[in-house]
């Protein structure tokens, strides 16, 4: 009877193992990631907007240089920690799927930008933002326009 329940422990623990390293993979962490063809890159943020009159003030877009083509819906992610006084933002992290594979394009970015969505805990109100890896202040462009 134990000996039923170890073999039993071990096996779930082996598929919840192999699970994992293949989810891994397929979101492109680690060596897993590498050998099935996702591409990782990562990016300096450049600047950050709001989201415009009626939009999320708990959400900012971080702009970042991308080349004009299209990308994937998710493709993209980025991580802030946060203080009162500033907002300290990640390389933005791309994660490319191998070619042949399909996906939501959401088409290119404009001038060779790119944008993702960050999620704040509070709102800007003031705050600064600069990028993590040397500090330096992002540049605030103006909240878009509405219709």
């Amino acid at each position: 009877m134990i000996t039923k329940r170890i073999a039993v422990s071990a096996t779930l623990a082996s598929i919840l193992i192999v699970g994992g390293l293949a989810l891994a993979g397929f979101k492109g962490w680690g060596p897993l990631g590498s050998r099935l063809g996702v591409m990782i890159t990562t990016v300096q943020p450049e600047a950050v907007m709001g989201l415009g009159q009626g939009g999320d003030p708990l959400v900012v877009m971080v702009v970042f240089p991308w080349p004009g083509v299209g990308s994937c819906s998710g493709q993209f992610t980025v991580t802030a920690t946060e203080n009162d006084q500033e907002v300290r933002v990640s390389n933005v992290t791309s994660r490319e799927a191998p070619p042949g594979t399909s996906c939501a394009d959401i088409g290119p970015g404009e001038n060779g930008k790119n944008a993702v969505a960050l999620y704040l805990t509070q709102p800007l109100a003031g705050r600064e933002v600069v990028r993590f890896s040397d500090g330096a202040r992002l540049t605030m462009l103006p909240d878009p326009v509405g219709p």
